[in-house]
């Protein structure tokens, strides 16, 4: 799986914000409706990255204090770590799963994302869905989202982003 997108409503100074990390897909998460196009930049992409040594680079600046560091913690934590009480926060983070052209997994902590949550009985108070690692398919013509699954743990362990920072560092 790669990490392509993250959408983050609340995590410490970080409030309703996202963050495209792939060249291939444009991803959209407004009014809880989740969007995914694939892009078609190929000129772009040959241009900037010629011979493919580098590929979907992403560049945070920013002023101080203004959350680069929190976005790399909350990337780079482990899904364990993300249930920590300590850690709470709203947002979930889209990868781009092997499996085939239109399968995704997504990662929700404290969200709601209608036909995604909604068919999944999941942790959470009041009923409400709330955290959760999900795969599913996307049709990208008809913009529905089908197939909803839990991913067991074996599966969410395949999921590795390494943070060498801080504290959350792992491998």
């Amino acid at each position: 799986m790669k990490l392509i997108y993250v959408y983050v409503r609340s995590f410490k100074n970080i409030q309703e914000q996202e963050f495209l990390l792939s060249d291939d897909y444009d991803v959209f998460f407004e009014d809880n409706r989740l969007t995914i196009d694939k892009t078609d930049n190929a000129e772009v992409k040959d241009f900037l990255y010629g011979n493919n040594l580098i590929k979907d680079l992403h560049i945070i600046v920013g002023r101080t204090g203004s959350g680069k560091t929190n976005l790399l913690q909350l990337i780079g934590m482990s899904y364990n770590e993300r249930e920590r009480p300590e850690n709470k926060g709203r947002y979930f983070l889209l990868y781009k799963c092997n499996e085939g052209d239109d399968v995704f997994a997504v990662e929700v902590f404290n969200m709601y994302i209608p036909r995604i949550t909604n068919s999944m009985q999941v942790r959470g108070r009041g009923g409400a869905p709330k955290n959760g690692f999900f795969k599913f398919h996307y049709n990208f013509e008809t913009e529905v989202i089908k197939g909803v699954q839990e991913m067991d743990e074996e599966s969410r362990l395949k999921t590795t982003i390494v943070n060498t920072f801080d504290r959350n560092a792992f491998a």
